[in-house]
């Protein structure tokens, strides 16, 4: 992230206590994601989070819009997997803490 927080995009906003990115259009939706498909972006970088937002928040699919889930840890994956048996699709970085962290057993 560039020092000054700004960012060329005009809907964007950072809470830079949080490190939080929301877009207006992400605001918007949050209460109104009944019919979206649930992403899991699973990865130690918060960075790939970020981006992976950036590139697909205005995706729909079958018009559906995506809801993201992040997770940070694989434990942290298994949990968010049992409390969201819904995800279409999980991207997973298989290689975060250790070697064989993306290699763990759901259930």
């Amino acid at each position: 992230m560039r020092e000054d927080s700004t960012l060329p995009f005009d809907d964007m906003q950072i809470n830079d206590d949080d490190n939080i990115i929301l877009f207006d259009d992400e605001r918007q939706s949050l209460d109104n994601n009944e019919n979206a498909w649930k992403i899991m972006i699973v990865d130690d970088e918060p960075e790939t989070h970020t981006i992976t937002r950036l590139s697909l928040r205005r995706l729909k699919v079958d018009d559906r819009p995506l809801e993201f889930i992040s997770a940070y840890s694989g434990e942290e994956a298994v949990q968010l997997i049992k409390t969201h048996p819904d995800t279409a699709v999980i991207l997973l970085d298989v290689i975060m803490e250790e070697n064989e962290t993306g290699n763990l057993p759901l259930f």
